[in-house]
């Protein structure tokens, strides 16, 4: 059973490398994802509801070729990821923000809110690669960083 934020994006994220070998229809991602789920991202809109949320995910893995997390940000129930993901026409940067929260009163911990501003891609290969100034696992952060949680420029 999964209680905090980290082990929630482990699972996501694991269930994403994995690709169509583990997806088994969407099992694990139900079982980490809140039913009343709100997605927000450039291509799907705005997406209310776990089930609708993993056949938009299933087509995500069908194409995707390799996932490269490049930094992961969590301050309590907030988390913010970074990573590259190898797709037919290149590598595709994404920016990915997410809130957890307690799905039932006594334990049971879910993914509420997952937010994807409009990707910027195909990255060049020479930025693609740089590494995390952010230790993996880190929940220590920073202004900047805090600015980046919430979706705003570092200083403001």
């Amino acid at each position: 059973m999964m209680d905090t934020t980290g082990e929630l994006l482990e699972t996501y994220y694991d269930t994403l490398k994995e690709g169509m070998a583990s997806f088994n229809e969407g099992r694990r991602l139900r079982a980490i994802l809140a039913p009343d789920l709100v997605f927000e991202g450039p291509i799907a809109g705005r997406v209310v509801g776990a089930e609708r949320f993993i056949k938009g995910v299933l087509g995500f893995v069908e194409t995707m070729q390799s996932l490269h997390m490049l930094h992961q940000l969590r301050a309590g129930d907030e988390a913010a990821t970074l990573y590259d993901a190898e797709m037919p026409g290149g590598t595709v940067r994404f920016a990915e923000f997410f809130r957890c929260c307690r799905q039932d009163p006594v334990t049971q911990a879910a993914i509420r809110r997952y937010r994807v501003p409009r990707a910027r891609g195909p990255v060049n290969g020479s930025l693609a690669r740089q590494p995390s100034t952010v230790p993996s696992g880190s929940s220590n952060t920073t202004s900047s960083s805090r600015a980046f949680l919430a979706g705003q420029p570092a200083g403001g």
